[in-house]
């Protein structure tokens, strides 16, 4: 009998835990980055990257906005399209920390943010 009742009570507190876990992630999608008037999902949405010589990439990215990620962020293929190392200075850290560079071909790919 004990095992019924526990197996409910560890259920409950997994999917609360799952919940916090979606909240979380939904704060780092939607809320701005400290000093900037955008989220890492914008940056996700709005920014590519961009093979402009050798093995340096670029970020660019649609909206106005975001240029201090254009500026400040940038990207290196050190063995190959699936070896991409991602930068930010200043306070874009965060965009580094939580953002990756997946390349889509030889000359482009998209942002892919840890929600």
């Amino acid at each position: 009998m004990r095992v019924t009742t526990y197996l409910p009570h560890c259920l409950a507190s997994m999917m609360l835990f799952g919940l916090a876990l979606a909240a979380q992630a939904a704060d780092l999608e939607f809320s701005n980055i400290p000093g900037y008037d955008f989220s890492l999902g914008d940056v996700q949405k709005e920014c590519m990257a961009h093979r402009h010589s050798g093995n340096s990439l670029e970020i660019q990215c649609k909206k106005d906005n975001m240029k201090p990620v254009q500026r400040n962020c940038e990207g290196f293929i050190s063995r190959g399209l699936s070896d991409v190392s991602f930068s930010c200075r200043g306070n874009l850290w965060i965009v580094s920390n939580k953002c990756k560079v997946k390349m889509l071909g030889s000359r482009k790919g998209e942002m892919s943010c840890a929600f």
